[in-house]
């Protein structure tokens, strides 16, 4: 940025003076303190114009003397020398003391003295981003998209703008905007796919994918399981199960959690519970599918009376800090279902404390005294 918005130094009348020619050789042989030293004289004397404070910013600006150059700057503008490069290196020292404000005052005019120079209006649109005047924004972009209509770069920007605004249709027209005029990128690809699925056309998504399919080698198995995904979405549980099936393939055959569980969902949406459970279960090798999962299999199984099969699968959905109220009641059976009171009570104790003692809680309650009148009796009995 510091390159962009200091400019370079062009050749104007710099005067006669002997101590400004020196100056001017100076700054051109890198001799910045030098510089400094001519050009200081001269500005305590308050002989130098507008163009000199111009050269003494500079210099000061090359040794990174913020405060110094934005002084000599703010000397030129206020002789009369407004140049696009002073207005660029100020926008540049405000930059970096976090003069929004400033910044953007100084880039617009920099724009206004060089209009053909797009940078300054790039930089002024980002720093109104940074500020969130997404409507000011807008308008130096629309400003650029017409005077640059073949830069993909700004269709890139002004997508990432509308992301900003939750904006899904319009961004996603930006970066395809961006897409066709070169910028074939696998990120551009995979966010125009995305932002299909935000605005709910999953065909169109689906599309976009064989696209980055085409493109991409690198994890083929993540594009075929998300276009499985979206054939779910579509209802077409066919198409579906074929792309997790591949996915898998391509994985190197049942790594892959996040296909089973969508086999796992077809196959419930198939009324085949067996195998719906059969996939969750080896998608449980994934923590992120743990929860949910867990539930699912552990209701199975408690349906079928297969309680010590159960348990395990709802100990593994209430592991969080505030357990679902059913999450827990069937934890709780499932203890009772292998008579294991000590349990049991445990949860129970664990239900009421977050959802306090309500006919849920007292029922179990009632539930465990009959188990534990069943166990004191069995064991006084002959």
């Amino acid at each position: 940025m510091a390159g962009l918005l200091q400019g370079l130094l062009v050749e104007t009348a710099w005067g006669v003076d002997a101590e400004l020619k020196q100056a001017r050789r100076l700054f051109v042989a890198g001799k910045y303190g030098e510089v400094i030293q001519v050009l200081g004289k001269l500005a305590e004397a308050d002989s130098i114009s507008g163009d000199m404070h111009r050269l003494l910013g500079h210099a000061y600006l090359k040794l990174e003397k913020h405060t110094q150059a934005r002084e000599a700057f703010v000397d030129a503008v206020s002789k009369g020398y407004w140049a696009s490069d002073v207005f660029g290196s100020l926008a540049y020292i405000d930059n970096l003391e976090n003069r929004e404000l400033n910044v953007m005052v100084s880039l617009e005019l920099a724009s206004v003295l060089d209009p053909g120079n797009s940078n300054y209006l790039l930089v002024l649109a980002d720093q109104a981003v940074a500020v969130r005047r997404f409507q000011f924004a807008h308008a130096v972009y629309s400003q650029l998209s017409r005077s640059h209509p073949e830069v993909a770069g700004i269709h890139l920007k002004v997508g990432d703008l509308y992301l900003k605004e939750n904006d899904y249709r319009r961004a996603m027209l930006s970066f395809q905007n961006a897409f066709h005029l070169g910028h074939q990128t696998n990120l551009n690809i995979r966010n125009i796919a995305e932002l299909q699925v935000r605005v709910g056309d999953y065909q169109e998504a689906i599309r976009w994918y064989e696209k980055l399919m085409s493109t991409e080698n690198e994890a083929p198995h993540e594009i075929l399981l998300r276009q499985a995904q979206l054939w779910f979405k579509l209802g077409d549980l066919d198409a579906a199960r074929q792309g997790a099936l591949d996915a898998l393939e391509e994985k190197g055959g049942g790594q892959s959690s996040a296909a089973h569980l969508l086999l796992g969902h077809v196959a419930l949406q198939e009324d085949k519970l067996e195998l719906a459970v059969f996939h969750w279960e080896k998608a449980l090798g994934d923590p992120a599918f743990n929860g949910n999962i867990g539930v699912m299999v552990g209701r199975y199984y408690l349906s079928q009376g297969r309680y010590e099969k159960a348990i395990p699968y709802l100990r593994i959905a209430t592991q969080v800090n505030r357990p679902g109220a059913g999450d827990l009641r069937d934890l709780i059976g499932g203890f009772l279902g292998t008579n294991d009171i000590e349990s049991a009570v445990s949860a129970l104790k664990r239900y009421v404390e977050n959802y306090g003692l309500d006919e849920y809680a007292q029922d179990l309650a009632r539930q465990v005294l009959l188990v534990e009148a069943g166990h004191a009796e069995a064991a006084g009995s002959p």
